[in-house]
């Protein structure tokens, strides 16, 4: 049986206050668009909620969905909500806006499995990540761990939607950045290994992820040649199988 898989691109077009390399909105309303157009062009991915917190006018992203195929469907989703003070950071942010679309989201409200990604990036290789979710028996999310465990790679990730309301979601007070080891990337470690502690099932990524797109903290391009991806695929091969063991 298929399996509902959603994907979630979380969106700030207008950051405002919030401290952030890539801040201009006009280039981040760009790297939007530029996204956005990889996933409607990607067959793969059937359904997308893109979850927009600075109530931005999405006109020009709309725009792209005019003629989608009938097998395609885009939610659209914008309200007013910046982080206050900004500087609790943007992961706080990327909380409310997951919280936010697992409210109001039609799409959402009937998946089975949610792929976060943050808007302004397409990942080229997704259909590796969407071929291991519609095999699964039984693992409930996979992210990738970093810095001992403490910290995730937040840009990509998927799981249940259960998982999500359970234990992604209620992790949202923990996340300030005016305090150490207070970011989004440490909140969703510290939930899996609350889950992993309730007998759910954790995974890595089972691929490398090629991305296409500018890095918000540091406002550069992402390394996307093929050269750099076979690096961090023996990389990646090579810790899961020391996992493994």
């Amino acid at each position: 049986m298929s399996k509902n898989i959603v994907l979630l691109l979380t969106a700030t077009i207008d950051p405002r206050g919030v401290s952030i390399a890539r801040k201009n909105k006009e280039d981040r309303l760009n790297d939007y668009i530029k996204a956005l157009q990889g996933w409607i062009n990607n067959s793969q991915v059937k359904k997308i909620v893109f979850c927009e917190n600075s109530n931005s006018d999405l006109t020009r992203l709309k725009n792209l969905c005019l003629d989608l195929p009938a097998e395609k469907s885009i939610e659209f989703l914008s309200f007013d909500g910046l982080i206050d003070p900004p500087e609790r950071g943007i992961g706080f942010g990327e909380m409310l806006i997951i919280e936010y679309a697992f409210k109001n989201s039609k799409l959402l409200s009937t998946a089975d499995f949610v792929i976060k990604v943050t808007g302004r990036l397409y990942v080229r290789n997704i259909n590796k990540l969407i071929v291991a979710v519609e095999k699964s028996q039984y693992i409930d999310i996979w992210c990738d761990y970093r810095r001992y465990l403490t910290s995730t790679v937040s840009f990509i990730f998927c799981a249940k939607v259960s998982y999500f309301q359970k234990y992604i979601i209620p992790f949202k007070n923990k996340v300030d950045e005016r305090y150490k080891k207070s970011n989004f990337e440490h909140a969703l470690a510290n939930a899996i290994h609350t889950s992993m502690a309730a007998a759910h099932h954790w995974r890595p990524l089972p691929f490398t992820p090629r991305i296409t797109g500018i890095s918000a903290s540091r406002n550069r391009a992402y390394n996307s040649s093929l050269l750099f991806w076979i690096f961090r695929e023996i990389y990646r091969k090579t810790r899961e199988a020391v996992l493994e063991r």
